[in-house]
């Protein structure tokens, strides 16, 4: 997006009129919408093969049972992404709409900046909105650890009765102990990955505030307490919904909140 010739143009026209600062603060902000598109790309890809790895365990229950967190997991991406989206392209019209001005005033006229406010609070709404995906995460990784220990211990699948019954000898169980591991490290890397773009989302609000604060950190800190199970139980009774995704600051605490209050 930095290279696009219109933000170009506008960068350009800041610096005419000696605003260092706001070349500042653009840059950096350019810098972030770059770098979170690739990773949100990335991030879609792995929570789509996440899913597909789920379609091939061999157990039906084990199947619907992270099914129904992936889902949710993908929803909760789904809306962060969108969110991301609407920064970009909101930016995208600022800088045009200033620059269009600029333009029309002629040449001994000063550019005006691009309102930072609203970008700011566009990354609390990604933040809040990556704290919520990365519950679903936890709980996801909660419930595969719990599964895998259930797995272990289970000697005969339901088929052995059967055949016990007809005198003929047990099938012992297939275990999906493999496929649930690989799942269990993807969910712990996805994990530390959204946590990733969450505190870079930080970083970047804290360079557009210029102020060293945190206004969400303690959000996805109490995500990531060890009473998963607690929350586990929360988000599957927790529905994303349009209305819920419609990116207002107060669905997305709501949200949050409805998450971090089972581990306080």
């Amino acid at each position: 997006m930095q290279n696009e010739p219109i933000v170009q143009e506008y960068l350009k026209a800041l610096m005419q009129g000696g605003k260092n600062k706001e070349v500042k603060e653009t840059k950096e902000l350019l810098e972030y919408l770059d770098t979170m598109d690739q990773k949100f790309t990335e991030l879609i890809q792995e929570v789509t093969s996440l899913k597909e790895t789920i379609q091939t365990l061999q157990n039906p229950e084990t199947r619907s049972r992270l099914t129904v967190i992936t889902d949710k997991l993908e929803l909760a991406v789904n809306h962060t992404r969108e969110l991301f989206e609407k920064t970009k392209n909101s930016f995208r019209t600022a800088v045009k709409q200033s620059v269009d001005e600029f333009k029309s005033k002629g040449k001994h006229a000063v550019i005006k900046t691009v309102d930072t406010l609203h970008f700011k609070q566009a990354l609390q709404h990604i933040g809040h909105s990556l704290a919520v995906a990365n519950g679903v995460v936890g709980a996801f990784n909660s419930k595969v650890t719990e599964i895998t220990a259930q797995s272990r211990n289970i000697k005969h699948n339901f088929k052995n009765i059967g055949r016990i019954m007809m005198g003929k000898d047990a099938v012992p169980f297939q275990s999906d102990t493999q496929k649930l591991n690989v799942l269990q490290h993807a969910g712990i890397g996805l994990y530390k990955k959204i946590e990733a773009l969450y505190q870079k989302t930080q970083s970047a609000y804290k360079k557009l505030d210029g102020l060293d604060k945190s206004s969400v950190k303690k959000d996805l800190k109490q995500i990531g307490e060890s009473k998963t199970n607690d929350c586990y139980q929360t988000l599957n009774e927790f529905h994303f919904t349009t209305e819920d995704t419609e990116g207002t600051e107060e669905n997305i605490k709501s949200s949050v909140s409805s998450v971090s209050s089972v581990v306080n």
